[in-house]
């Protein structure tokens, strides 16, 4: 039948990111309480409300994008190896199909723009407790580098922000005449320069996550030798929450690339979970370790 496929995708895209908020609340309100009442620190309370309202913002525009789109979420199949997504009729398009495109268009670039906010917010937030724990001297470098990273992962976000728009302006010019191979074309770059940023954003949660277990691990090691094994328990149960919630954004980067790159129907919901899931690092780390 017709559709189905697309319409399996869509529901199912939007299930996972209800299911992750609805995980990310509950963290949100245990992270806010312990920063307000146990361990006032208002940067890392404003960056925690931040990411709530990004974070909330991402999930109602996916909500919306599906509500208001009935013929697209009904009527459609996906072509191209997953790439494109047409009308099941294909010789024709009705005014209101055309209209709910432009929408699609928005809501992607709004939903696109409000992702690379969360992943700056919640990556800055790692970097800061990153150089915290390390001394003085190395605090510098790891800062530098680490911060290199960010910023050439944001512009590549950027650069696929950028072909998006160019993929609404393509499909909103009065009187367009563009082949549908234009379009693809479009849509290749954008991806491409989506995958690059991936990769990136892998390399640096990587570095990142090492960084921060390693230093965990010596501080704990340091006690133990000292004051006896029971000193680091506290440190070692820290040790495990951060290794644990660095390998579950890296096993959802690296699905989210390769969906990327074999150009899978499902990228959209690895997609969107991944980003429903960037909040809830940063705020189980703080709900449990700081």
């Amino acid at each position: 039948m017709c559709g189905e496929k697309y319409f399996a995708v869509t529901i199912s895209d939007l299930w996972v990111v209800s299911v992750l908020y609805g995980l990310y609340v509950a963290l949100f309100g245990g992270s806010i309480y312990v920063l307000i009442r146990r361990r006032r620190n208002t940067l890392y309370a404003g960056s925690s409300i931040a990411l709530f309202l990004l974070t909330t913002t991402f999930a109602a525009v996916s909500l919306v994008g599906v509500l208001v789109e009935p013929v697209i979420t009904a009527d459609s199949q996906l072509t191209s190896g997953g790439q494109t997504v047409t009308s099941c009729d294909p010789g024709t398009s009705s005014p209101d199909r055309m209209q709910e495109i432009l929408s699609a268009n928005i809501y992607i670039i709004v939903k696109s723009a409000t992702q690379m906010c969360i992943s700056v917010i919640a990556d800055g937030i790692l970097v800061h407790r990153c150089m915290v724990l390390w001394p003085q001297v190395t605090r510098r470098w790891i800062g530098i580098s680490l911060g290199t990273l960010l910023m050439a992962s944001t512009a590549l976000n950027c650069a696929s922000l950028y072909y998006q728009v160019e993929f609404y302006l393509l499909n909103s010019r009065q009187g367009h005449s563009g082949s549908r191979e234009q379009l693809l074309k479009v849509i290749q770059m954008g991806n491409k320069f989506g995958s690059a940023n991936n990769m990136m954003d892998f390399a640096y949660n990587a570095i990142i996550t090492m960084l921060i277990a390693h230093r965990i691990w010596s501080l704990a090691r340091t006690l133990e030798n000292t004051l006896g094994r029971t000193a680091g328990v506290r440190y070692r149960a820290a040790l495990a929450i951060v290794i644990e919630s660095g390998s579950a954004i890296l096993v959802s980067q690296v699905l989210d690339t390769s969906l990327g790159f074999s150009v899978s129907p499902t990228y959209a919901v690895s997609w969107e979970s991944l980003t429903a899931f960037y909040p809830v690092r940063p705020a189980l780390d703080t709900t449990k370790i700081f």
